[in-house]
């Protein structure tokens, strides 16, 4: 497997003209496009993507500008379309947006005052939205009874991640900084069972194409588990740098890409069998706190430009 360095250069890159702060983007939808949600000083930037598989072709169109200024954290709702684009907005530290919009129009359609400290993290599916945050709790929300409380759970410190199982959107596993991960069920109303990595737990990712198959990132270590057997990781992989954020692959689940950033910031591209450290790695600048997927394409925003990367996948 080819190994990529940190000269690597974008396949394709979107001149913004604008500080991003944050980014979230979907996969390729049923008709070939995918939505990608920008988050700038002043507003949030909606785009309908079109990457060719086999020209290596970037099309790009704008959907909508938003006039919502200092949004910290994006998610799309699970059910995201191109043409209805429903998702959630941080636009300060403790509230949540919900928007629905479409070429014709933006609807704010609720507005929830979460959390009595910094929310770390959002997560929207069809029927639930959920909230982590530093004030130890996780919060979710019904979206079919007008974002009423749903569940509010408390833990002995802050909750880094939320994300619903993309199979059983009724399974929801939360992170918690001292290093445990929980798998609550939302219909049972009860937490199923609890699993450890180590302080200070970051962030994880399910896979897509294996939802039993989670990766976890606790300080410089990458730890993989298997939630039908989550007593012990079936595989941990030390970093050589404090990492931030993972995300795995959609249709290969040994291949996860990391976030680090002690010194400055790296994308890597790491492979459990590989021999090699990474299959890919390059430093950016001012890291606009995501990285996501789009097939083959790593997508990543920094400074004033959202980059795509091909990935060799083997």
């Amino acid at each position: 497997m080819q190994n990529i360095s940190h000269q690597a250069r974008p396949t394709f890159e979107i001149d913004i003209n604008d500080k991003i702060v944050c980014y979230e983007s979907s996969q390729p939808l049923i008709h070939g496009e995918s939505v990608l949600l920008i988050a700038l000083k002043t507003r949030i930037s909606i785009l309908a993507l079109d990457i060719g598989t086999e020209d290596f072709t970037l099309d790009y169109r704008t959907i909508k500008d938003i006039a919502e200024p200092d949004i910290r954290l994006l998610k799309l709702c699970s059910q995201a379309i191109a043409r209805n684009i429903l998702f959630a907005a941080c636009p300060s530290k403790y509230t949540i947006k919900i928007f629905s919009v479409n070429e014709s129009e933006v609807i704010c359609l609720n507005k929830i005052a979460a959390h009595s400290n910094y929310i770390n993290s959002i997560d929207f599916s069809e029927e639930y939205l959920a909230s982590g945050s530093d004030d130890h709790t996780c919060k979710i929300y019904s979206v079919k009874e007008n974002y009423s409380e749903h569940s509010v759970l408390n833990f002995s410190a802050s909750v880094t991640c939320v994300k619903f199982n993309p199979e059983e959107p009724n399974k929801l596993l939360i992170s918690v900084k001292n290093g445990n991960l929980f798998i609550y069920c939302l219909k049972l109303k009860q937490s199923l069972y609890s699993f450890y990595t180590h302080s200070p737990l970051m962030h994880f990712d399910w896979s897509l194409k294996n939802p039993s198959i989670v990766a976890a990132i606790a300080y410089d270590q990458v730890f993989y588990f298997d939630i039908s057997k989550p007593d012990v990781p079936i595989y941990s992989k030390r970093l050589s740098d404090v990492g931030k954020i993972i995300t795995i692959h959609p249709s290969n689940p040994l291949i996860s890409a990391v976030v680090c950033n002690r010194a400055s910031t790296e994308i890597k591209v790491i492979h459990q069998k590989s021999t090699i450290s990474n299959i890919f790695s390059t430093k950016i600048i001012s890291y606009a706190g995501n990285i996501t997927w789009n097939s083959s394409y790593l997508i990543v925003g920094s400074d004033r430009k959202i980059c795509f990367y091909k990935i060799p996948i083997a």
